[in-house]
């Protein structure tokens, strides 16, 4: 069965270039969206007094965004090891 390419390590693309790790992608992606979030939140609650009920269901989802992105890096970061100790690596 061939590895799945999220798992495959090193590869190259044309050029001799590594392809990136779609793992930092996801994570850097998310993250960015993490900060984006914060930062609203915080101009929210120092500028937004009329309705302070708005800034609750966008720091829950922040958090949510932020606590998935680390269990999706645990998880990946998990199968990734097996698999080396699997394969005597």
């Amino acid at each position: 069965m061939p590895t799945p390419p999220m798992l495959r390590a090193g590869e190259t693309i044309h050029g001799g270039h590594r392809a990136p790790d779609p793992l930092v992608s996801v994570t850097v992606a998310a993250m960015a969206l993490v900060a984006a979030g914060l930062l609203l939140a915080g101009i929210l609650a120092v500028y937004d007094w009329k309705t302070p009920g708005a800034e609750a269901p966008l720091v829950f989802w922040i958090g949510v965004v932020a606590v998935t992105t680390v269990v999706i890096n645990v998880l990946v970061v998990s199968v990734r090891h097996l698999r080396r100790l699997r394969l005597g690596l």
